[in-house]
């Protein structure tokens, strides 16, 4: 997960992860399958690892603004205050489907679905409090944050610093407030 986290899945081959790792490649293989098994494995593992975690977010008590307030902050620092790399591998992956196998892309396409589920649930259960009234369909609010948070986390992989990721996310939020 770490190494297509930090160098890009386009950059790194099966080769060097089985280097890096003191695993050969038959060990590699037997586990995983092929490359795409080992790709699929390490999004599955970073959306347990780490978007879950930041999922968890959307589940408390707090306001609608104050979610907002914290999702933002956490999203963008939650990497780094675990001991990993900037950006999102999430975000990474999905912008590089062309490179990925069946399993991979597959996984990138339920992984997606269950973090859109999880913004549109939170945009029902906020309208149902009426703290969220903007007449829009919570389909379309949950593929908007989706989209904004996409667009901070690439910002971040590419060397801007957490703190321009931030304002510009709340920026591009607060069609919201």
């Amino acid at each position: 997960m770490r190494c297509y986290w930090v160098d890009g899945v386009d950059a790194i081959s099966m080769n060097e992860i089985c280097r890096r790792t003191g695993v050969s490649k038959p060990v590699m293989y037997r586990e995983f399958g092929n490359e795409d098994g080992l790709m699929r494995a390490a999004l599955s593992h970073y959306y347990t690892r780490i978007l879950l975690q930041i999922h968890q977010i959307f589940q408390g008590e707090r306001s609608f603004g104050d979610t907002l307030d914290v999702l933002i902050d956490v999203s963008l620092e939650a990497s780094a205050a675990l001991g990993y790399p900037t950006g999102c591998l999430f975000v990474g992956m999905s912008n590089s489907t062309k490179r990925m196998g069946t399993e991979t892309n597959d996984e990138i396409a339920r992984t997606q679905a269950k973090i859109l589920r999880t913004y549109q649930d939170w945009f029902e259960r906020s309208k149902t409090r009426g703290e969220f009234m903007l007449d829009i369909t919570t389909e379309f609010a949950a593929k908007y944050l989706h989209a904004q948070l996409s667009s901070a986390m690439n910002q971040q992989a590419r060397g801007e610093s957490a703190e321009t990721a931030k304002q510009v996310l709340r920026m591009a939020l607060s069609v919201f407030r």
